[in-house]
């Protein structure tokens, strides 16, 4: 049945109120042709301008060709088949405006649904930030070459350490320290704060042994994961996703919590047998 009634078209575009701008216009367009919604039509995508090729360039190399979705939701990091997605306005062609998504995700992505709500514009980007962010620290840690300095002790006991290395190990300690501190405060860690934490730290891989700089990534990608799966309640709660979805990320948010609320003394044990004074 084609919706012809100007105000069936009001009603059915004020039933989803969290259609940004453009997406709005979008819908509007096609109101004319669209089918009952009980038959789980999908509108049509509007022309979109392509991205330049430095765009391109630019997210591929930042992303790996890895999907924010696939990553964000799944935790999947494989490398994915797939193309462009632009996150908001069809129109915009910008750095800002792109998103590498897989097959799968695209196709959902760009499609308006009168059944399913989709994903959001601001729950892409943030789930591509989070992407970007983890592309960078996988990289740039594990290519970095340990520091002989950082080998273990055959005998099992570590010496005690001279006054200048304590002094630059010292500062690293207290930023993790910290950095639980604050994530414990209200369990839902920022992507600025847990950034910074990876840029405070980069030192350990020179200055610590394998053990501590691989705890300091385990810290890393519970934050983030915190931080996604906290993101994605927030969005179900607006939403009508299966509940068992909901209870499923409220089950793995309490379960990063409790780690991290047991990592103070956990800290304190991983860091001191580096920090003894002669």
């Amino acid at each position: 049945m084609l919706v012809k009634s100007s105000t069936a078209a009001i009603r059915v575009s004020a039933s989803f109120p969290h259609f940004n701008h453009a997406r709005k216009n979008q819908f509007d367009t096609c109101m004319h042709n669209f089918l009952n919604p009980s038959d789980g039509a999908i509108l049509p995508a509007m022309p979109r301008k392509p991205f330049p090729e430095s765009v391109q360039t630019e997210v591929l190399v930042r992303c790996r060709r890895r999907c924010a979705l696939c990553f964000c939701l799944d935790q999947d990091l494989d490398e994915k088949e797939g193309q462009l997605a632009h996150i908001d306005a069809p129109e915009d062609a910008t750095l800002g405006n792109a998103a590498w998504l897989c097959t799968k995700h695209h196709a959902r992505y760009d499609s308006v649904s009168l059944q399913t709500k989709g994903y959001r514009p601001s729950e892409l980007r943030e789930y591509q930030q989070i992407l970007f962010a983890s592309v960078e620290s996988f990289e740039r840690r594990g290519s970095k070459k340990r520091s002989p300095a950082g080998k273990r002790n055959v005998g099992g006991k570590r010496p005690v350490v001279a006054l200048e290395v304590y002094d630059r190990r010292l500062p690293i300690y207290q930023t993790t320290m910290q950095f639980v501190r604050e994530v414990v405060s209200d369990l839902r860690p920022e992507l600025k704060l847990i950034m910074r934490f990876f840029a405070d730290t980069d030192q350990a891989l020179f200055l610590y042994d394998d053990s501590i700089a691989g705890y300091l990534d385990e810290l890393f990608k519970k934050a983030l994961r915190l931080h996604t799966v906290d993101l994605m309640r927030t969005s179900m709660r607006t939403d009508d996703r299966e509940p068992d979805n909901f209870m499923a990320l409220v089950k793995e948010q309490t379960a990063l919590a409790s780690w991290f609320i047991d990592q103070h003394a956990e800290i304190r044990a991983r860091f001191a047998p580096f920090l003894r004074m002669p």
